[in-house]
């Protein structure tokens, strides 16, 4: 089936309606300091006015979005098939995200919903701790998340057992959608009128393609952001017309959260400039410095993937010159997409 008829507006309220008792409806928050900060970087004799409106999904339960698609996956299963073990391969959150949903819907349905999650060996404590809590079985293995996916379908090849991807899933684009839909909303509901732009980490491409097709009908870009180095390479993939399919080696960067490739299956839909506006990238220090303020101005305790679209704000350049050529008044949002972080790693980031 082709990517653009398995999704719509239609289908992400469907998935909204089927997980509405799972999720949290999380706030939106707003700092005048980072939106003067953001004004102050933009280029021309007259600043640009912005306003930042920030999704705080680190709020979510699972601390991340990611709990909207691991519930709406296991939601549209039947019995036997969940009765069979879920295996999940991840950098952690999909994997905490699933363990969860899984522990739910074993309460729901009445019968245990086995759980398997492989991550790569340099994943968050806290993030394979909360899955095995959970009750999953947790699984090291490599140092990225193809090395955790080519382990998941080795052990799917010996038992059968059903993988599903951190988002090269269609049930899974729909459930994180739900994020940007509510996001949308709650911004209309606010009488502050549609967004101008959204910014979007992006690693797999759920959130990012998802949030392309809520946005379709709106007058509001939807722009992924990324590390520039350790990432999914979106900006080289998008210029060279053809998806980067691993992860470099040679890279690293704080925000391992998106250090996965895009999804094969939504490639044509992130790479189409109606759904996926562009894609900034920004380097590690400004990962960092974006973070910061969020914990110290915003008091949000978030992880890094989660401060890169704040960066891309702050410090792109390409960015800045799009705001001062197209308008002079911004209403941007930015999805705090996790915070499944320790005082400990937050200490030694800031530390180095």
């Amino acid at each position: 089936m082709q990517p653009k008829i398995l999704y719509s507006v239609g289908k992400i309220e469907e998935a909204a309606a089927r997980i509405s008792d799972a999720v949290l409806e999380t706030p939106v928050f707003t700092s005048n300091r980072i939106d003067e900060l953001v004004g102050l970087q933009t280029e021309g004799n007259d600043r640009t006015r912005v306003k930042l409106y920030f999704k705080c999904e680190n709020l979510q339960s699972t601390g991340s979005f990611k709990i909207r698609g691991a519930t709406n996956v296991l939601r549209c299963m039947p019995d036997e098939q969940l009765q069979r073990v879920i295996i999940v391969f991840s950098t952690g959150n999909h994997a905490l995200a699933m363990s969860y949903a899984a522990r739910k819907e074993s309460k729901i349905r009445g019968f245990p919903v086995p759980a398997t999650v492989v991550m790569p060996t340099c994943a968050p404590k806290i993030k394979i701790e909360g899955a095995e809590r959970n009750g999953a079985i947790v699984i090291l293995r490599g140092l990225t998340a193809a090395d955790a996916a080519m382990v998941a379908h080795e052990l799917h090849e010996k038992t059968g057992a059903t993988i599903v991807p951190p988002a090269d899933h269609h049930q899974v684009v729909l459930g994180q959608a739900t994020t940007t839909l509510e996001f949308i909303r709650q911004i209309e509901a606010s009488g502050k009128g549609p967004l101008d732009a959204l910014l979007v980490s992006n690693s797999g491409g759920a959130l990012v393609v998802g949030s392309g097709v809520v946005c379709m009908g709106q007058r509001t870009f939807v722009i992924a952001t990324e590390p520039q180095c350790g990432g999914a390479d979106l900006v080289q993939g998008r210029r060279e017309g053809k998806r980067v399919e691993a992860i470099n080696a040679g890279f690293t960067t704080i925000a391992d959260g998106l250090r996965s490739t895009v999804a094969p299956s939504i490639w044509s839909l992130i790479q189409d400039h109606r759904y996926v506006h562009d894609v900034y990238a920004v380097s590690d220090a400004e990962i960092k410095r974006a973070m910061q303020l969020l914990i110290e101005e915003m008091k949000l305790l978030v992880e890094p993937c989660s401060a890169v679209p704040l960066a891309v704000a702050l410090f792109n350049k390409e960015f800045h010159r799009t705001l001062t050529r197209d308008r002079s008044e911004w209403k941007i949002g930015i999805i705090i997409t996790g915070g499944n972080t320790t005082l400990a790693r937050v200490g030694e980031l800031f530390s180095e």
